[in-house]
């Protein structure tokens, strides 16, 4: 939670506004696919490590789903996807609408699991709301 503090009053007790913070653990969808590019989301994911900052992409033009969110490495090579449920395609509580209409989020490595003899790797992220 980030607390604003406004003027003080006479006595010293000053207003006190605060804004809640909403964080969001989100396993990244998508992850064994190759990109279109004919990179490997597993290659990527295998150079990747946790606190890495991320970036969310919005595809409005997706084919598949007009709500499609991007997970991107800063350098813009692509992890995968947030989920479809998450991203909630028409539904006003959901990432994609809140993106469009300027919200901005947060997004870094949680967790990458997997990745030992014969698994695929996979990924969980830290989505906030807010700048930096």
């Amino acid at each position: 939670m980030r607390r604003q503090t406004g003027k003080s009053h006479a006595d010293g007790c000053g207003k006190v506004s605060a804004k809640m913070t909403r964080t969001y653990f989100v396993s990244v969808a998508g992850v064994s696919y190759n990109n279109d590019d004919g990179s490997s989301r597993q290659t990527i994911i295998s150079r990747c490590k946790p606190g890495e900052t991320l970036m969310l992409i919005r595809e409005p033009d997706n084919k598949i789903d007009a709500g499609a969110i991007k997970v991107t490495r800063r350098n813009g090579q692509q992890i995968g996807y947030v989920p479809a449920q998450f991203a909630r395609n028409g539904d006003s509580g959901g990432l994609a609408q809140k993106i469009d209409s300027g919200v901005t989020f947060r997004c870094r490595i949680a967790e990458i699991n997997g990745g030992g003899a014969g698994l695929l790797y996979g990924m969980t992220v830290e989505i906030t709301d807010g700048d930096w």
